[in-house]
């Protein structure tokens, strides 16, 4: 089966940006997910998708650093909340670990089927946070992180329950589509079968990728001579 390797400089990666959260109960509330190290090796085996992006073993926890990656240096440019920015992203995917298994190939579970990973996420965060004798974070605080679970997708044709309402929504939800996006196109780009007879531009239009065929061309640009 396809997978990503080695996880574990893209665990070093997530592990440092959480720790880098400043609110003690943002932190807290993320912890009852990635200390769990039951939940950490689910999460490190899920794909990311059945057939589109990242659609390999550990495809799920490349993804969401790419996420994090992205979403983080697009609160720096537009002024959202980093830390909220980073524990959406966090989040927003953790229903898929319920949604497919992997055991030889990649499926949908009956919940997955029934309910979709985003409801799914979101009862995950209640459950986790019903479990707790006192809670880490308040109601209104657990209403915030809903959202960025639920919001996600963008759109309601997309799957989205609920529209982004806020900046940090509306920034998980580009950097999540930029990380499915841009990895679907570097897919089809390096798929032979997509150019065939050597072609530049693919036979074909890219399901991932909304239909649209793709170019591969290149160029170096000139070469620089020195003297």
């Amino acid at each position: 089966m396809p997978s990503i390797g080695e996880v574990t400089p893209w665990w070093a990666l997530l592990d440092e940006w959480r720790n880098q959260v400043r609110g003690p109960r943002l932190r807290q509330t993320l912890a009852l997910f990635y200390d769990d190290s039951g939940f950490r090796t689910l999460f490190q085996e899920c794909p990311a998708s059945l057939s589109g992006h990242h659609a390999e073993l550990g495809g799920l926890l490349k993804h969401t650093c790419e996420v994090a990656a992205i979403g983080r240096r697009i609160a720096e440019v537009c002024g959202a909340d980093i830390d909220l920015v980073l524990a959406g992203v966090l989040l927003h995917d953790v229903g898929k670990t319920e949604s497919y298994r992997w055991n030889g190939c990649f499926e949908m579970t009956t919940a997955g089927s029934l309910m979709g990973h985003i409801v799914l996420g979101a009862l995950m965060l209640d459950r986790k946070l019903e479990r707790q004798g006192s809670p880490p974070c308040s109601a209104e605080e657990r209403t915030i992180l809903h959202h960025l679970i639920l919001s996600h997708h963008g759109k309601l044709e997309f799957g989205a329950p609920v529209l982004p309402m806020t900046l940090e929504a509306e920034v998980i939800h580009y950097a999540d589509n930029a990380s499915a996006k841009a990895r679907s196109m570097a897919d089809a780009l390096n798929t032979p079968a997509n150019f065939p007879e050597g072609r530049s531009v693919s036979s074909r239009g890219i399901w991932e990728l909304d239909r649209r065929r793709v170019y591969r061309g290149s160029s170096d640009w000139g070469t620089e001579t020195t003297q």
